[in-house]
């Protein structure tokens, strides 16, 4: 067994976890789980150990195709709501709340997420699920409004045209490393977003690194994305974003099985950072954590095709 599947062991035997196909209690054993079947690999680790990460790391074989329970968990989910208190938030987030388009806080509800939505309201986008789930985190309440590609009029007040945004009574910020500093700087009693004397540091890190990697998931879904745009939307897409490749986007995603195995051994500095610990932070999960989670959120929504197994 390797050492990642056996700290995910561990991690179920402290939580009390009998089953992971079950009800998963806690936000942090439903991002252990999701990093278990997503970045863990069954077969031999050819990675570096330095824990830096790196796009550069050695090939690893891609392992065997599993069904992915923290998927079940979220589709059962996703249009339910919960209310918690938010001074339990900090370890045992509920991964149902997550996934909720309302917030459960102790703070009036006067903080407005503007995030990107597909048809049949669709979120998707990576950027805002880490900003939804910074919110989440630092245990504030909050509602959500769609905002579909064609549809960047709802956005204006911010002076820009790029989501996530947020409206937090009055205060506009854009950006999701932006909103992250904003709400760590503003909401200094809640849940720490860049734990630890450098975590803000670390945390810049694995956001431009997972950046840097998110054109690697586009290319492999990108046609998927566009055919679960609403029709107004697509035609808004499809000549965007075959401008941006110089190909159709049929082109683009026909050689997805090459692109997805340079984004298997551009993950593997994360496989071997992760044998270190339970999570991308340390022992609890934080913002780092959120970028990662985001883009890997983003792919299985996305599209069926499995990227990670």
């Amino acid at each position: 067994m390797s050492n990642i599947l056996w700290q995910a062991v561990n991690l179920q035997k402290f939580f009390g976890i009998d089953n992971v196909e079950k009800v998963i209690a806690g936000f942090e054993n439903g991002m252990k789980v999701f990093y278990e079947k997503v970045l863990s690999s069954r077969c031999a680790l050819r990675a570096s150990s330095s824990m830096a990460f790196s796009s550069s790391a050695a090939a690893i074989p891609l392992p065997p195709r599993t069904e992915n329970p923290a998927t079940l968990f979220l589709a059962k989910t996703t249009d339910r709501g919960r209310r918690q208190d938010r001074r339990t938030q900090a370890l045992g987030l509920d991964l149902l709340q997550a996934v909720s388009d309302k917030g459960g806080g102790g703070y009036p509800m006067s903080l407005i997420l503007y995030e990107l939505c597909g048809a049949n309201d669709l979120r998707f986008s990576p950027f805002c699920w880490r900003t939804r789930l910074a919110l989440k985190h630092k245990g504030l309440e909050y509602e959500t409004v769609p905002v579909k590609f064609t549809e960047k009029h709802k956005i204006n007040f911010s002076e820009q045209d790029k989501v996530p945004v947020i409206n937090d009574d009055g205060t506009v910020v854009n950006d999701s490393w932006t909103i992250a500093q904003y709400l760590e700087d503003t909401y200094v009693d809640q849940p720490e977003l860049f734990p630890r004397l450098r975590g803000r540091q670390y945390a810049k890190m694995a956001n431009d690194w997972m950046n840097g990697l998110n054109p690697l998931i586009l290319r492999c879904i990108i046609l998927d994305i566009f055919n679960k745009l609403d029709p107004s939307d697509q035609a808004y897409f499809r000549p965007s974003r075959e401008a941006r490749f110089s190909m159709t986007l049929e082109e683009v995603q026909a050689s997805r099985e090459d692109t997805r195995r340079q984004l298997c051994n551009a993950m593997a500095s994360m496989r071997a950072h992760l044998m270190d610990g339970p999570f991308v932070s340390g022992v609890a999960p934080a913002y780092s954590d959120f970028i990662i989670f985001g883009s890997l959120r983003w792919a299985e929504l996305g599209s069926e095709y499995k990227l990670f197994d």
